[in-house]
């Protein structure tokens, strides 16, 4: 069972202190921060002070440092751990990553000044799935937060044992300091160290067939629904290579056959309870191949959703149950593409 074991006062602290100390007109200067020993550089108002912090929070075991400033009423922190439960020799998938992540954030970092919101049904705490970050060599996401009338927006990447959380708090996200300081961030990491499986060596938890997926954990009794499903099929968009007719293999477009596939059946995906906590939408996007032996096969993910529902959509996906197509007086393999959306209600 996930448990918080660990209070993060450091952050505590500097929530007291964005929202009461008040600077001159003007601001503090921003400077170049590149901590010594650490693999990171970004830019903050005057020099950052600077703490050791340890949080456990599911599997993640964070040890390393906290550099926190303020500026105005706007507080600005950057979190530099190493996840010292990771392993070289069992890397998990980075997204899964990045989900276990999200969950240290607000159940463990977030967690002291949550517990000082006060306990009325119009209080208003959430963390929000906002995007995923591509400024960068290393993989990331980024969140919006908020704790009732403070508001602000989290960013964080994963390499390998190296997590760097971001976090600009009574701060608007559109703001010229926020852009400036959540832009800045830039890291030394080498991109090899962004953990990712190759596709045979995945556990069993995810999908074989499924490339650039989203692991979730599991499939959660999620209180959201999804809307759309497998109803939004086309096979227009994918073009296949050249191939001659007498290649029993060959997998042809909706142009081609003389008879599209036809479904019988199409299942939902799930609304994970990890995506509705972070109250995740969009639409997932899937290509694969309606096969001439009646199983959906070669899916592989174009636009994905974080917390499941990437697995969600691939486990709905090889559920459908269809007719193959037809060339010629024969069935043939189809390309298809399959969009999944993900709404709350």
């Amino acid at each position: 069972m996930m448990k918080h074991l660990t209070a993060s006062l450091c952050l505590c602290l500097l929530l007291c202190a964005a929202s009461k100390v008040i600077m001159a007109q003007g601001g503090k200067a921003w400077v170049k921060v590149s901590p010594s020993g650490e693999q990171f550089t970004v830019q903050m108002p005057g020099n950052p002070s600077k703490k050791t912090q340890k949080n456990v929070y599911g599997d993640l075991r964070v040890d390393g440092q906290i550099y926190t400033a303020v500026d105005g009423d706007a507080g600005y922190a950057v979190w530099s751990f190493k996840n010292t439960n990771y392993s070289n020799a069992l890397p998990i998938e980075t997204d899964e990553y990045l989900d276990a992540c999200a969950d240290l954030v607000w159940e463990s970092l977030l967690k002291p000044r949550r517990d000082m919101l006060p306990q009325e049904p119009n209080i208003d705490a959430h963390m929000a799935y906002a995007g995923e970050l591509t400024g960068t060599t290393l993989p990331g996401r980024e969140y919006s937060i908020t704790l009732d009338t403070t508001t602000g927006v989290t960013n964080f990447y994963v390499s390998g044992e190296r997590i760097y959380i971001l976090m600009v708090l009574n701060a608007p996200r559109n703001a010229t300091e926020t852009e400036r300081f959540l832009k800045s961030f830039t890291s030394t990491r080498p991109a090899s160290s962004v953990t990712a499986l190759p596709p045979d060596t995945r556990s069993k938890s995810t999908l074989p067939s499924a490339t650039n997926s989203s692991a979730g954990v599991g499939i959660g009794p999620g209180l959201g629904q999804s809307s759309g499903g497998a109803g939004n099929v086309t096979g227009d968009k994918i073009q296949p290579a050249p191939a001659n007719d007498s290649d029993p293999n060959r997998v042809y477009n909706t142009r081609e056959v003389t008879q599209k596939a036809r479904i019988l059946t199409r299942p939902e995906p799930v609304y994970t309870e990890s995506a509705r906590k972070y109250r995740v939408t969009g639409t997932v996007v899937l290509r694969a191949v309606f096969s001439k032996t009646g199983e959906v096969v070669n899916i592989k993910v174009t636009r994905k959703l974080p917390h499941g529902l990437t697995k969600g959509a691939i486990m709905a996906a090889r559920s459908i149950k269809f007719i193959p197509a037809v060339r010629d007086g024969r069935d043939v393999s189809q390309y298809i593409q399959i969009e999944y959306n993900f709404n709350l209600y």
